[in-house]
């Protein structure tokens, strides 16, 4: 994965990083970290080397995986919480089949109709997709 937008990435090493992830989730004892110098120089390099082999010579438990840049910064995977993009009801909407992509979220009008007697309004934060779901989307699914 690249370090900055800027930068290219570079796929072929992306099976070096599902081997890191791998022998690290199959061998938890495994202190294995994935260091990603591709787009750096050797300064750079040799400075994450260094560092790396201080810390664990040390003891120090290190970032699982590092990708250094050419201005020495060093960047770590984290997650964020993402922003909800769209407030309220929604629903997922396909206008022709063929693509995942032609699929899209649009929003939907509240129900503002009172609730019945003996019935409930259910709120769902989460959704998915089957399988099914997606053949149907890319129009594969036998008997369409």
């Amino acid at each position: 994965q690249p370090v900055s937008t800027g930068q290219a990435m570079h796929p072929l090493h992306g099976g070096l990083l599902g081997l890191a992830r791998t022998v690290r989730s199959e061998q938890p004892t495994a202190d294995l970290t994935y260091l990603d110098v591709t787009s750096a120089g050797r300064p750079a390099v040799c400075d994450a080397l260094g560092a790396v082999s201080r810390a664990a010579l040390a003891g120090k438990k290190l970032e699982p995986e590092v990708a250094v840049s050419t201005d020495v910064s060093r960047r770590v995977p984290r997650l964020a919480e993402a922003a909800q993009s769209l407030g309220g009801p929604i629903r997922m909407h396909f206008d022709t089949r063929g693509a995942i992509s032609n699929m899209s979220i649009v929003a939907q009008q509240p129900d503002a109709s009172a609730v019945p007697p003996r019935e409930a309004r259910l709120s769902v934060r989460a959704v998915g997709i089957n399988f099914r779901d997606v053949l149907n989307i890319l129009g594969a699914y036998p008997g369409d």
